[in-house]
């Protein structure tokens, strides 16, 4: 099924960045918006009559909508306010989502078949989702789908190739169970596998696998000086050497937990980068590219910022994203992603629309870095 062209709203080009404005079907205001990268530029999201739907940019044609719902045959809507996860592997596409009827479902795509769709929950036989629960993918070797169960538990559903299976991390950690509605966060680092979430008393909690076997501790209990997230904060890590584990404080505030190997230390990026303090709740995007980090997230005036590190200079600063681009606000539920190809592209969504700023850089050219308008809340 071919995407259907859809109207190209607005173009500019302003300093090192430009924004886009496609009109593809609305977006429901609680959309969560995954990316990914397959020769296109594609961005997936929940439409109002909770279809999952993406965008797609195809280099010498612009911008496409297509529904995947229909095109894949799913039988069911996303549950309302549905987590998002997209991946490419093998030059297989896969979205990830979950269901009105609590089951998380992959539609897949592959050039000589098309779209279809599977009902991983069933296929795996692990327990449904939660009504508010998030949801995580990671790639090591195996497909995995993490996710909250009505009891609170993690869960993940695991396809190795030949087979489905699943496992209750909760259980097999030995962690608490985590607080209703957490974020969760995965990541690979060699052999290990780290999977990343908040409990009831707000601190970060991390079950990992190292060596054969299940562990888990508490990251915010470890890290000297690190206050408790708030309730709602979201979660992302990146990798960069040491483990990056960023959220935000009830100072509303942008935090890190670094973790080099040896110990945990405690980082204010929004002191050390002078942005702005975030709206509260905010999604919280992390990124490397080359030897610099961004931290992307909405503040408080709903405007879309990255906090950077400059690893050249070992130095925090931080870039309005929204006033430079010349966007619109983001909406107070709009969610963020972020993909990078020759340019770095940061997606929000404003009234039913996808927006996105595009930044001109390389790996090895530094952000141009605001100077700050005000100070940073500390309230």
């Amino acid at each position: 099924m071919s995407p259907k062209k859809c109207k190209l709203a607005f173009i500019a080009w302003i300093g090192s960045l430009f924004a886009i404005v496609f009109l593809a079907s609305p977006l429901r205001a609680d959309s969560s918006i995954a990316t990914y990268l397959d020769g296109a530029q594609n961005v997936v999201y929940a439409g109002n009559d909770q279809h999952v739907y993406q965008a797609v940019f195809t280099p010498g044609q612009g911008w496409g909508s297509m529904d995947v719902t229909i095109a894949a045959n799913i039988p069911v809507l996303a549950m309302p306010g549905s987590p998002l996860s997209s991946f490419v592997q093998n030059g297989v596409v896969a979205i990830v989502f979950i269901g009105s009827d609590q089951h998380i479902y992959e539609a897949n795509y592959t050039g000589s078949i098309g779209w279809t769709y599977l009902d991983i929950t069933a296929a795996s036989g692990t327990p449904i989702a939660a009504v508010s629960s998030s949801l995580s993918t990671y790639l090591d070797g195996a497909q995995n789908f993490v996710y909250q169960g009505t009891n609170q538990h993690i869960y993940q559903a695991v396809f190795n190739g030949a087979g489905w299976g699943g496992n209750d991390i909760t259980g097999d950690s030995g962690a608490p169970a985590a607080a209703n509605g957490t974020p969760i966060v995965t990541f690979v680092q060699g052999a290990a596998i780290g999977i990343i979430y908040i409990c009831p008393d707000q601190h970060i909690h991390q079950s990992a696998f190292v060596q054969g076997s299940w562990g888990t501790m508490d990251i915010t209990a470890a890290t000297p000086n690190l206050p408790a997230a708030a309730p709602g904060s979201s979660l992302s890590v990146y990798l960069d050497g040491a483990q990056n584990f960023v959220f935000e404080g009830s100072n509303q505030h942008i935090y890190q937990a670094v973790f080099n190997g040896a110990s945990w230390t405690e980082e204010d990026i929004t002191a050390d980068s002078h942005a702005p303090a975030a709206e509260p709740n905010t999604p919280i995007t992390a990124f490397t590219q080359g030897s610099a980090v961004g931290v992307v997230f909405t503040g408080i005036d709903e405007h879309v910022y990255e906090s950077v590190f400059q690893g050249a200079s070992g130095t925090w600063g931080y870039v309005d994203l929204t006033y430079i681009a010349g966007l619109p606000n983001a909406d107070a539920t709009s969610a963020l992603s972020v993909f990078i190809d020759a340019q770095q592209h940061f997606v929000y969504q404003n009234s039913g629309n996808i927006f996105q700023a595009v930044a001109k850089r390389t790996p090895t050219t530094a952000a141009k870095v605001s100077t700050p308008k005000q100070p940073a809340s500390s309230s």
